[in-house]
């Protein structure tokens, strides 16, 4: 499980190399990110939905360790930690082994043993965990060894995330914002970020601002010497002449009620462009490098920043060599729950690897549930012989669609389960999507859902490395047709579909290929502004009558306005 530092909080359960359930904290409390939550709605939740009680689980993982020592410890029952564990998250009852799991070490563990390399080098790249911002590993077989580590002065997770405050977009869980905002941008202060291009370099480090003692207390490691670091890039750039952007306080359109978004400063953005720039050439640097010297072909990547798809795509270009990256679904902090519960069994000799190919792991409701729901609130609707077929007549004629079906996704990106999807090639739909359904910036960008096979090829460069779960920005070489989901920078974070042809969703893109030709739609999450991904029937309909969304497919339910 995950959550040890207050946020991202999600629990997974792993049976026999296999993974039955998996949810986040955020799902089930509708708070976005769990913020200052732990993962008591979410263990339950996987425990129930498996048939599981908690005195038939073999051990717990948990992906922090507040005593920075030790890769994989167990926690004593004797213990004050124990205590408050079982208080916290499992309601005073006693435990299986639980054992710290190093926050890194989970990440790692997310990324290469749900992987298809059997040798990888690894890089976990976040704020901060455990003391740590960014750890090499190798992996081979079953093992994966620390190869480099580097602490909080050289975090591109807290650097991001103060350049998303600078330039007004929001706090650390906009940050997606400032690399879709790279695009529009020139890298003019490129310089303000030059000592990040060196491992381990940065901010002044916790010892030259007199706060050594500061890396062995978890509280003032994101508190006060976040702040002098804060201080420290507030003084580069002022050296460089930007000044910051502050958020402004929302204003809506009269008529149609949609957020009005201010246009983005032209040294906001070229700010982000800057420290894409130098990311982007950073992780090239640092990947060919461990890549090189250590006779690797592959490479994983987990931790917050790794969900940076423009940055991993990139990758494929920059590195020619590279026979493939992999990203997890879960590459932020939910993902310690998979990668604490990997390591733990790995440790204790359970060598499986589990596949989460298709992350829809999450709560589902049957068309039984649909149907009393619906009916409980008096809603018209359409019981629909071959959903997918009608929700495609709706799509392929304009019309802005939810998408309701099985399990839910578990990540930060909708994969089929929980979408809002219209025509790829209208520009006009993603306008208006952004402005009037998601409320967010109308510049930000959206993602194509595709089917494998030659329109991907001819459409997208390394076409054959497109991710299933949207971890990776391909470069468009044929932009036709495809006007809503390519963004400024000529980059689609491309979805490759490879369900099965008895699935849902692949069922809606076949369908949209008899309509227009291409086996693809727009494809966003189904969610309102500053709300996480829908999980329940009734946060669908909310957001279906709450928004310019003009239909809602739910089950085998099509519900219109």
């Amino acid at each position: 499980m995950s959550g040890g530092y207050r946020h991202d909080a999600a629990a997974c359960l792993v049976e026999d190399g296999v993974i039955l359930a998996y949810v986040e904290e955020e799902r089930l409390s509708r708070q976005r990110h769990a913020v200052g939550s732990g993962p008591r709605r979410c263990i339950d939740w996987v425990l129930e939905e498996s048939g599981v009680e908690l005195g038939d689980v073999d051990a717990v993982g948990l992906a922090w360790n507040p005593h920075f020592d030790g890769d994989v410890d167990e926690i004593s029952a004797d213990s004050p930690e124990y205590a408050e564990l079982s208080a916290s998250a499992f309601a005073g009852r006693d435990l299986p082994k639980t054992f710290y799991v190093d926050h890194h070490l989970a990440h790692a563990a997310s990324a290469y043993r749900t992987s298809p390399y059997r040798s990888s080098l690894v890089l976990t790249i976040d704020g901060y965990g455990d003391a740590r911002s960014m750890v090499v590993y190798r992996a081979d077989g079953d093992r994966l060894v620390e190869l480099a580590s580097a602490g909080l002065q050289h975090s591109w997770g807290w650097l991001y995330q103060m350049v998303t405050e600078h330039t007004g977009l929001g706090s650390w869980q906009h940050a997606g914002k400032t690399m879709a905002l790279a695009a529009l941008g020139t890298p003019r202060y490129a310089g303000v970020f030059d000592e990040f291009r060196t491992f381990g370099q940065g901010f002044p480090s916790p010892e030259e601002v007199g706060m050594a003692d500061v890396v062995r207390d978890n509280r003032r490691l994101g508190g006060a010497y976040y702040d002098e670091a804060e201080s420290w890039l507030g003084s580069r750039l002022q050296q460089y002449g930007f000044e910051a952007s502050r958020p402004r306080s929302p204003r809506y359109d009269r008529v149609t009620g949609a957020r009005l978004h201010p246009p983005v400063a032209d040294a906001a953005a070229d700010l982000a462009s800057s420290l894409q720039k130098t990311f982007e050439e950073y992780l090239e640097d640092i990947a060919s490098t461990y890549l090189r010297r250590e006779g690797l072909e592959h490479l994983c990547v987990a931790g917050g920043v790794g969900l940076n798809c423009k940055a991993m795509g990139s990758l494929l270009t920059r590195l020619p060599n590279l026979r493939g990256i992999y990203v997890p679904p879960v590459a932020a902090d939910m993902g310690g729950a998979l990668g604490a519960a990997v390591e733990v069994l790995n440790a204790l000799g359970d060598h499986r690897r589990p596949d989460i190919t298709d992350a829809r792991l999450g709560p589902s409701y049957s068309d039984g549930d649909i149907a009393g729901i619906l009916g409980s609130y008096g809603i018209s609707h359409k019981r629909s012989n071959d959903i997918a077929a009608d929700t495609a007549d709706l799509v392929a004629d304009g019309r802005v669609v939810g998408w309701f079906q099985g399990r839910a996704e578990v990540g930060p990106r909708a994969l089929g389960a929980r979408s809002i999807v219209a025509r790829p090639d209208r520009d006009d739909l993603a306008w208006r999507a952004n402005t009037q359904i998601k409320n967010r910036e109308p510049w930000r960008p959206f993602s194509p859902s595709v089917l494998p096979g030659e329109y991907m090829n001819t459409r997208w460069k390394h076409a054959d490395q497109a991710s299933p779960h949207m971890a990776l920005a391909l470069d468009a070489v044929d932009v036709d047709g495809l006007a809503a989901v390519v963004h400024d920078d000529g980059t689609s974070r491309v979805q490759r579909v490879a369900y099965g042809e008895d699935d849902p969703y692949t069922a809606l893109l076949r369908e949209m290929e008899k309509r227009t030709g291409a086996p693809a739609v727009l494809n966003t999450s189904l969610n309102g502004r500053e709300e996480p991904i829908v999980t329940r029937p009734p946060e669908a309909l909310k957001l279906l009558f709450t928004s310019q969304m003009d239909a809602l497919a739910m089950g085998s339910f099509l519900i219109t306005k």
